[in-house]
């Protein structure tokens, strides 16, 4: 009688593990989450690809920050822009005054 109610009893708890596992989410953000996402610069980038600054983008409720370059003309800090197409290395779009880009 006990070894029954002994394998029943490992039976539930084998059963709330399972459920509370597939409870769990991943939290991990990617980059590519960016997509269509309007961030803000927080140090400026400068023009033409001359060096990197810094933008911060809302993803998954989270707030994270990027480096960041534009081809276009230099983006000051507080400028909003918008991040659109995801790529191995970096995301590109066009922003408010000119494209930039995220890298990893």
């Amino acid at each position: 009688m006990s070894i029954v109610v002994g394998a029943a009893a490992m039976v539930a708890v084998h059963g709330l593990m399972r459920g509370l596992y597939r409870l769990g989410t991943e939290g991990t953000v990617r980059i590519e989450q960016a997509v269509g996402k309007t961030g803000t610069v927080y140090l400026r980038i400068p023009g033409r690809k001359c060096g990197t600054g810094k933008v911060t983008v809302n993803v998954r409720n989270r707030t994270m920050e990027y480096e960041a370059v534009t081809s276009g003309e230099a983006l000051p800090t507080g400028c909003k822009v918008v991040v659109g197409v995801a790529a191995r290395s970096a995301l590109d779009q066009p922003a408010r005054t000119g494209r930039i880009r995220l890298a990893r």
